[in-house]
């Protein structure tokens, strides 16, 4: 029997989930366990005193489809939670009681909230958009079937390639235009993408005749970015005379220097160089670095930008005629990229939401459309775009004089991570400040369950410095968890690396911690160091073996692309299907195929043959036919595991990798990942 999930909730979670008569903005800490709070909550709208309300009148709303089915998921979770107790009960915050036994009426109302889950609005703001435009797509002049593109996908690509054709061959067929001058003077392929970039943000505005750029209209942006052109070679300067020539950050600086001296107008042949400099050095020449880096914001969009800024002078006249010249070339390719979509029954995201916003804008529409909505959830809110927000703000302001629907919003501008698709979180920040005047309460998460005390305490040491303790109020971010809770045995070393951005000096320091964990009696097979990106696997395993640690590690592709991992690999590829060239390849220079596996002959005359007739060949000159025939029904029978097991222990592969203790630990490695 499942455990009602409220009775391990803290006094913060159950004011978070069970205020339901009013709207209520929760600032939630990672691992808070906003998912499940969520959950309750939608439990408790449907039990609201005095009305019992259906799953078709709450409205929630995920950042992802993963998101949505999680939810859902959990929704069901705790309804049957609640059904399949004894003593079905449920805490009604509005009665005042902790907890009382549900009525008959109660019970057989969530009975059938649970059987209409599946059908409930539960999903993302796109999906809730592109319903609302399907049902009412006869009205906006839309087709109904309509779908959005993949956002990197062949349709959307065509649809992008067939608007910058449109607005080509628009202009020149008028005898030139705006475009066209842009093209001329600083090259197709730089204004294709500045254009398509900026149609793409401006459409995540509320306004369609918004042509902006990190949420400021285009004469500000080329203003901007002019200003950080004519503070290059002052921060330039100030970087050089700060850093060592020797020092790696220092010949970085000194080479991106010399390329902006041999063109300084050709912006996108130094603008990336400056923008992926690395913070090395002092103190002062980081700062250094980091004010220089700061000039160049998104090297490709701030390269393209810079084209346009760096244009004529710096004329104010000059500046607004060619924001205005820009604005017309985005207004009228975000035009033909609606008709291209529109010729192959598609609408982009922004174009839906757009749609979307008109009806939410129409007063008899909204009142009929809000009152279809009780409440509304809305998860991981500082990832929404301004678009986006303003269709939750009319949601949230519904009509006057009637009752709107009552909205939950959770969230953290703290972790918003969605800035390359115009994510603003000051939205969700103005809402925390302005809920409680509107009526509604605020309800903190900052107990984090799903870390170990320790790793959340480092990361308060590490960020209460006076210059971010405002900004990340490590107060409120507290361990729900103690060490005891964690079953997995073991320590957690939690430590803050001098140096900065020096990845050089954090290698380093986990190299020594690494050699402190043996020295102490740990195992080696026991310690693992895990990173980002494979491209840092090289620096800290020279860390590790300048103090004499061995390493196993494999580049630059990891275990699964080590040789053994292909040797039976290839095996259970035939296994499956004994005609499979590539494995059939790769089986022969196996320890189950030729002596010597730099001999190519039998693969070349094999596999230049049909697939039939090369397993047949193989099958008699070597022993993968045998070792085949005998892991099949081991595989079949017993699982993958057991058949790598058989695989190891044939006196094949002993004799082949015996002698190789790296080739030996890669394969223990293999099993032990396919037993777990």
């Amino acid at each position: 029997m499942n455990e009602a999930p409220w009775k391990r909730f803290t006094s913060d979670q159950l004011r978070a989930a069970l205020l339901v008569d009013r709207p209520v903005v929760s600032v939630a800490a990672a691992g808070a366990g906003k998912t499940q709070v969520m959950a309750v909550r939608y439990c408790a709208c449907l039990l609201r005193d005095g009305e019992l309300l259906g799953p078709e009148r709450i409205l929630a709303i995920t950042f992802t489809r993963e998101a949505a089915v999680n939810l859902r998921a959990r929704i069901d979770h705790v309804l049957r939670a609640v059904l399949q107790a004894p003593v079905p009960m449920f805490p009604h915050a509005l009665r005042g009681e902790a907890e009382s036994e549900l009525t008959p009426a109660e019970i057989d109302h969530l009975a059938r909230c649970l059987q209409r889950l599946p059908g409930s609005p539960i999903g993302t703001v796109d999906s809730f958009c592109s319903a609302l435009v399907r049902e009412h797509a006869a009205l906006l002049g839309r087709d109904p079937d309509l779908h959005p593109p993949g956002s990197d996908g062949p349709e959307w690509k065509a649809c992008r390639d067939d608007a910058w054709r449109r607005v080509r061959a628009e202009m020149a067929a008028e005898g030139g235009g705006d475009l066209l001058d842009l093209v001329d003077a600083h090259g197709e392929w730089p204004m294709r993408g500045l254009i398509a970039d900026l149609a793409e943000r401006s459409a995540s505005l509320p306004s369609d005749a918004a042509f902006a750029s990190d949420g400021d209209p285009i004469p500000e942006v080329l203003l901007r970015r002019a200003a950080e052109l004519a503070a290059i070679p002052a921060a330039l300067e100030e970087a050089i005379a700060t850093t060592q020539a020797k020092n790696q950050g220092g010949q970085a600086v000194r080479q991106a220097a010399q390329d902006y001296e041999r063109a300084p107008g050709d912006v996108a042949s130094w603008a990336g160089a400056i923008g992926g400099l690395k913070a090395y050095g002092s103190e002062p020449a980081k700062d250094a670095i980091r004010r220089l880096r700061a000039l160049v914001r998104e090297p490709e969009h701030g390269a393209n930008l810079g084209l346009v800024a760096a244009w004529r002078g710096p004329d104010e006249d000059v500046w607004r005629q060619r924001a205005e010249r820009l604005g017309r070339c985005v207004d009228r390719f975000r035009t033909a990229l609606d008709a291209a979509m529109a010729q192959r029954g598609l609408a982009g995201f922004a174009a839906i939401a757009h749609d979307a916003l008109r009806l939410l804008d129409d007063a008899p529409k909204r009142a009929r459309l809000t009152a279809r909505y009780r409440h509304v959830l809305l998860d991981e809110s500082q990832d929404l775009n301004r678009l986006q927000g303003a269709l939750i703000d009319r949601l949230r302001v519904g009509v006057h004089g009637a009752e709107n629907p009552r909205v939950f919003a959770v969230g953290d501008h703290r972790q918003s991570i969605y800035a390359f698709r115009h994510a603003d979180p000051d939205q969700f920040r103005g809402w925390e400040r302005d809920v409680e005047a509107a009526g509604g309460a605020t309800a903190p998460l900052g107990m984090n369950f799903r870390s170990h005390p320790m790793l959340v305490g480092a990361v308060g040491q590490l960020f209460s410095s006076p210059e971010m303790a405002e900004e990340f109020r490590a107060d409120t971010v507290v361990a729900g968890k103690r060490a005891e809770d964690f079953r997995v045995p073991g320590r957690m070393v939690c430590t803050s690396v001098a140096g900065g951005e020096d990845a050089t000096a954090a290698a380093d320091q986990v190299a020594r911690t690494v050699a402190a964990l043996l020295m102490d009696g740990r195992r080696p097979e026991h310690v693992a160091i895990i990173l980002r990106t494979r491209r840092r696997m090289r620096r800290y395993a020279d860390a590790l073996e300048r103090i004499g640690v061995p390493v196993d590690t494999d580049f630059p592709g990891g275990l699964y692309d080590a040789q053994e991992c292909h040797d039976v690999e290839s095996i259970l590829r035939l296994c499956l299907d004994p005609h499979d060239r590539f494995a059939l390849a790769c089986a022969v220079a196996g320890p189950w195929g030729v002596d010597d596996p730099q001999d190519r002959r039998l693969m070349v005359e094999a596999l230049s043959q049909d697939a039939a007739s090369a397993w047949r060949m193989i099958r008699e000159a070597t022993a993968v036919g045998a070792v085949v025939d005998a892991i099949s029904p081991v595989l079949a029978d017993e699982g993958v595991a057991a058949a790598l097991r058989a695989l190891a222990h044939d006196p094949r592969a002993t004799g082949r990798y015996g002698r190789l203790p790296l080739a030996r630990r890669r394969l223990a490695n293999l099993l032990a990942l396919a037993e777990e």
